[in-house]
Protein backbone atom coordinates (compact mmCIF):
# COMPACT_ATOMS: atom_id res chain seq x y z
CA UNK A 1 0.00 0.00 0.00
CA UNK A 2 1.39 3.40 -1.00
CA UNK A 3 1.88 6.04 1.70
CA UNK A 4 -0.87 8.74 1.66
CA UNK A 5 1.68 11.52 0.99
CA UNK A 6 2.52 10.04 -2.39
CA UNK A 7 -1.10 10.22 -3.47
CA UNK A 8 -1.29 13.81 -2.22
CA UNK A 9 1.88 14.69 -4.12
CA UNK A 10 0.51 13.16 -7.32
CA UNK A 11 -2.77 15.03 -6.99
CA UNK A 12 -0.87 18.26 -6.30
CA UNK A 13 1.23 17.84 -9.44
CA UNK A 14 -1.88 17.19 -11.51
CA UNK A 15 -3.52 20.32 -10.13
CA UNK A 16 -0.44 22.42 -10.89
CA UNK A 17 -0.26 21.04 -14.43
CA UNK A 18 -3.95 21.73 -14.99
CA UNK A 19 -3.67 25.26 -13.64
CA UNK A 20 -0.67 25.93 -15.87
CA UNK A 21 -2.57 24.79 -18.95
CA UNK A 22 -5.58 26.94 -18.07
CA UNK A 23 -3.76 30.08 -16.90
CA UNK A 24 -0.81 30.24 -19.29
CA UNK A 25 -1.40 32.99 -21.89
CA UNK A 26 -1.96 31.99 -25.48
CA UNK A 27 0.63 32.54 -28.17
CA UNK A 28 0.33 36.08 -29.49
CA UNK A 29 0.04 36.86 -33.18
CA UNK A 30 0.93 39.99 -35.08
CA UNK A 31 -2.16 42.08 -35.68
CA UNK A 32 -1.27 44.41 -38.51
CA UNK A 33 0.92 42.87 -41.17
CA UNK A 34 0.40 45.93 -43.38
CA UNK A 35 3.05 47.58 -41.20
CA UNK A 36 5.60 45.45 -42.99
CA UNK A 37 6.81 47.88 -45.65
CA UNK A 38 10.07 47.75 -47.52
CA UNK A 39 12.45 50.66 -47.19
CA UNK A 40 12.55 53.31 -49.93
CA UNK A 41 14.78 52.41 -52.83
CA UNK A 42 18.45 53.18 -52.15
CA UNK A 43 20.02 55.95 -54.19
CA UNK A 44 20.31 55.01 -57.83
CA UNK A 45 17.80 52.14 -57.63
CA UNK A 46 14.23 51.99 -58.90
CA UNK A 47 11.66 49.49 -57.64
CA UNK A 48 8.58 47.79 -59.05
CA UNK A 49 5.95 45.67 -57.34
CA UNK A 50 6.23 41.93 -57.75
CA UNK A 51 8.92 39.29 -58.20
CA UNK A 52 8.92 36.13 -60.36
CA UNK A 53 7.72 33.00 -58.59
CA UNK A 54 10.18 30.80 -60.49
CA UNK A 55 13.03 32.70 -58.78
CA UNK A 56 11.43 33.11 -55.32
CA UNK A 57 8.76 30.43 -54.71
CA UNK A 58 5.60 31.50 -52.88
CA UNK A 59 5.00 29.72 -49.55
CA UNK A 60 1.23 29.36 -48.86
CA UNK A 61 1.98 29.22 -45.12
CA UNK A 62 2.99 32.89 -45.12
CA UNK A 63 0.51 35.18 -43.39
CA UNK A 64 1.43 38.06 -45.68
CA UNK A 65 4.24 38.91 -48.07
CA UNK A 66 5.68 41.76 -50.08
CA UNK A 67 7.54 41.08 -53.31
CA UNK A 68 9.52 43.70 -55.17
CA UNK A 69 11.95 44.08 -58.06
CA UNK A 70 14.89 46.48 -57.74
CA UNK A 71 16.70 47.69 -60.85
CA UNK A 72 19.81 49.80 -61.47
CA UNK A 73 21.34 49.77 -64.91
CA UNK A 74 22.15 46.13 -65.75
CA UNK A 75 21.55 44.98 -62.16
CA UNK A 76 18.26 43.32 -61.18
CA UNK A 77 17.35 42.12 -57.68
CA UNK A 78 14.18 40.26 -56.75
CA UNK A 79 13.11 40.57 -53.11
CA UNK A 80 10.53 38.71 -51.03
CA UNK A 81 9.70 39.57 -47.40
CA UNK A 82 7.17 37.13 -45.88
CA UNK A 83 5.63 37.06 -42.39
CA UNK A 84 4.93 33.70 -40.73
CA UNK A 85 2.69 33.54 -37.66
CA UNK A 86 1.33 30.81 -35.35
CA UNK A 87 4.41 28.69 -35.98
CA UNK A 88 3.72 26.78 -32.78
CA UNK A 89 1.50 24.80 -35.15
CA UNK A 90 3.79 22.67 -37.34
CA UNK A 91 1.58 23.08 -40.40
CA UNK A 92 1.99 26.89 -40.22
CA UNK A 93 5.78 26.98 -40.23
CA UNK A 94 7.81 28.23 -43.16
CA UNK A 95 8.52 25.42 -45.62
CA UNK A 96 12.23 24.77 -46.06
CA UNK A 97 11.81 23.43 -49.58
CA UNK A 98 10.11 26.65 -50.77
CA UNK A 99 12.87 29.09 -49.81
CA UNK A 100 14.63 28.83 -53.16
CA UNK A 101 13.71 26.99 -56.36
CA UNK A 102 14.59 23.31 -56.19
CA UNK A 103 12.38 21.96 -58.96
CA UNK A 104 13.52 22.06 -62.58
CA UNK A 105 17.10 22.82 -61.57
CA UNK A 106 20.23 21.19 -62.91
CA UNK A 107 22.57 21.99 -60.02
CA UNK A 108 22.64 23.86 -56.69
CA UNK A 109 25.96 25.04 -55.23
CA UNK A 110 26.29 26.60 -51.79
CA UNK A 111 28.86 29.30 -51.22
CA UNK A 112 30.09 31.23 -48.16
CA UNK A 113 28.64 34.73 -47.83
CA UNK A 114 29.06 37.01 -44.82
CA UNK A 115 27.40 40.38 -44.32
CA UNK A 116 26.94 42.90 -41.51
CA UNK A 117 23.22 43.65 -41.63
CA UNK A 118 23.20 46.22 -38.83
CA UNK A 119 26.24 48.30 -39.70
CA UNK A 120 29.98 47.80 -39.62
CA UNK A 121 30.34 47.72 -35.78
CA UNK A 122 28.34 44.48 -35.62
CA UNK A 123 30.04 41.17 -36.39
CA UNK A 124 29.16 39.91 -39.88
CA UNK A 125 26.54 37.19 -40.15
CA UNK A 126 27.04 34.18 -42.38
CA UNK A 127 24.01 33.92 -44.64
CA UNK A 128 22.93 30.98 -46.81
CA UNK A 129 23.76 31.67 -50.45
CA UNK A 130 23.07 29.37 -53.38
CA UNK A 131 23.99 29.43 -57.04
CA UNK A 132 21.17 27.66 -58.84
CA UNK A 133 21.69 26.35 -62.35
CA UNK A 134 18.35 26.39 -64.16
CA UNK A 135 19.68 25.16 -67.51
CA UNK A 136 22.81 25.54 -69.60
CA UNK A 137 22.39 29.31 -69.87
CA UNK A 138 20.35 30.50 -66.88
CA UNK A 139 21.85 30.78 -63.39
CA UNK A 140 20.36 32.34 -60.28
CA UNK A 141 21.91 33.57 -57.01
CA UNK A 142 19.71 33.44 -53.88
CA UNK A 143 20.59 34.79 -50.40
CA UNK A 144 18.19 34.67 -47.44
CA UNK A 145 17.83 34.98 -43.67
CA UNK A 146 15.16 34.62 -40.98
CA UNK A 147 14.49 37.64 -38.77
CA UNK A 148 12.82 37.95 -35.37
CA UNK A 149 12.85 41.57 -34.24
CA UNK A 150 16.46 42.72 -33.98
CA UNK A 151 17.90 39.25 -34.50
CA UNK A 152 18.70 37.78 -37.90
CA UNK A 153 19.48 34.08 -38.34
CA UNK A 154 21.37 32.58 -41.23
CA UNK A 155 21.20 29.09 -39.75
CA UNK A 156 17.96 27.15 -39.99
CA UNK A 157 18.83 25.34 -36.77
CA UNK A 158 19.48 28.60 -34.87
CA UNK A 159 16.21 30.03 -36.17
CA UNK A 160 14.19 27.00 -35.03
CA UNK A 161 15.85 27.10 -31.63
CA UNK A 162 15.09 30.83 -31.20
CA UNK A 163 11.50 30.28 -32.36
CA UNK A 164 11.02 27.50 -29.79
CA UNK A 165 12.42 29.78 -27.07
CA UNK A 166 10.01 32.57 -28.01
CA UNK A 167 7.05 30.20 -28.08
CA UNK A 168 7.82 28.85 -24.61
CA UNK A 169 8.82 32.04 -22.80
CA UNK A 170 7.63 35.09 -24.77
CA UNK A 171 4.49 33.37 -26.11
CA UNK A 172 5.23 34.58 -29.62
CA UNK A 173 5.55 32.57 -32.80
CA UNK A 174 6.21 35.19 -35.47
CA UNK A 175 9.20 35.47 -37.76
CA UNK A 176 10.04 37.01 -41.12
CA UNK A 177 11.79 35.36 -44.04
CA UNK A 178 13.80 37.75 -46.22
CA UNK A 179 15.04 36.52 -49.60
CA UNK A 180 17.03 38.23 -52.34
CA UNK A 181 17.62 36.71 -55.78
CA UNK A 182 19.50 37.96 -58.82
CA UNK A 183 20.21 36.45 -62.24
CA UNK A 184 23.82 35.54 -62.95
CA UNK A 185 24.91 36.50 -66.47
CA UNK A 186 27.82 34.62 -68.08
CA UNK A 187 30.09 37.67 -67.83
CA UNK A 188 31.33 39.16 -64.57
CA UNK A 189 32.57 37.57 -61.36
CA UNK A 190 30.45 36.27 -58.51
CA UNK A 191 31.87 38.93 -56.17
CA UNK A 192 30.56 41.60 -58.52
CA UNK A 193 27.08 40.11 -58.37
CA UNK A 194 27.18 40.00 -54.56
CA UNK A 195 27.92 43.73 -54.41
CA UNK A 196 24.32 44.88 -55.08
CA UNK A 197 23.02 42.41 -52.47
CA UNK A 198 25.31 44.00 -49.89
CA UNK A 199 23.65 47.36 -50.63
CA UNK A 200 20.04 46.21 -50.40
CA UNK A 201 20.24 43.69 -47.53
CA UNK A 202 20.93 46.17 -44.65
CA UNK A 203 18.01 48.37 -45.79
CA UNK A 204 15.69 45.35 -45.77
CA UNK A 205 16.88 44.30 -42.33
CA UNK A 206 16.27 47.81 -40.96
CA UNK A 207 12.77 47.99 -42.51
CA UNK A 208 11.74 44.64 -41.03
CA UNK A 209 13.11 45.64 -37.65
CA UNK A 210 11.19 48.95 -37.74
CA UNK A 211 7.96 47.24 -38.80
CA UNK A 212 8.31 44.76 -35.94
CA UNK A 213 8.79 47.56 -33.40
CA UNK A 214 5.72 49.39 -34.70
CA UNK A 215 3.65 46.20 -34.49
CA UNK A 216 4.75 45.64 -30.88
CA UNK A 217 3.59 49.15 -29.94
CA UNK A 218 0.10 48.37 -31.25
CA UNK A 219 -0.33 45.21 -29.18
Amino acid sequence: MRPPWRLGLLLGLLLVAGATIVLIPGVREQRDHALLALAPSPAGWTSLEGAPEWALPVDPNGRSALRRTYQRGPDTLWVSVAVFSRQQEPERRAAINLIYPERNTVRIDRLPFTLSLNGSPDPPLELPAMVIQRDQERRLLVVYWHQMGRRAYGSEYAHRLALTRDILFARRADSVLVRIATPLPPEGTLDQRLGPLREIAPALYAAVRLAGSASDQQR
